[in-house]
């Protein structure tokens, strides 16, 4: 058998290179979309688009910036309980404290609803007039 030169083997193919598979992006964690909520709603607060007296508009507002990042509904409920707690317990982790954003009285009310399992009663509730409210206004043409 015939040794081959290095002149021989610098000839043969090299292997044909497979590419790279495509990237896609990696699903947000639910880690990630309560911080990002979290400082959503923060934002809100001291822009002051947000009620913080009232437990229904902070749970208007949260599930507005959720519903912007998540569009499953199942999966929205379960985030709102959990930014919804978050915000009640504060920075420190621990609610009625002074560095909580929302003033007493309102995160108690917050707390009686999420305990009572509230939320989703209220999202049952609104769910289905919303969805009413949305296709009869498609279907209302503005006067000319």
């Amino acid at each position: 058998m015939p040794e081959q030169t290095p002149a021989a083997s610098a000839l043969t193919p090299a292997p044909a290179l497979t590419p790279a598979p495509a990237l896609t992006p990696a699903p947000a964690t639910d880690g990630y979309l309560i911080r990002k909520s979290l400082v959503m709603f923060e934002d809100a607060i001291f822009k002051k688009n947000v009620d913080v007296s009232s437990p229904t508009s902070i749970l208007q507002a949260i599930y507005r910036i959720l519903s912007s990042m998540d569009k499953d509904i199942i999966h929205q409920k379960e985030l709102l309980i959990s930014v919804v707690r978050k915000v009640c317990a504060g920075i420190d982790g621990i609610p009625g404290t002074t560095d909580d954003l929302l003033p007493p009285a309102t995160v108690a009310m917050l707390i009686t609803i999420l305990d009572n399992d509230l939320v989703n009663d209220i999202i049952n509730f609104a769910q289905p007039i919303a969805r009413k409210c949305f296709h009869a206004l498609l279907c209302i043409r503005p006067p000319v």
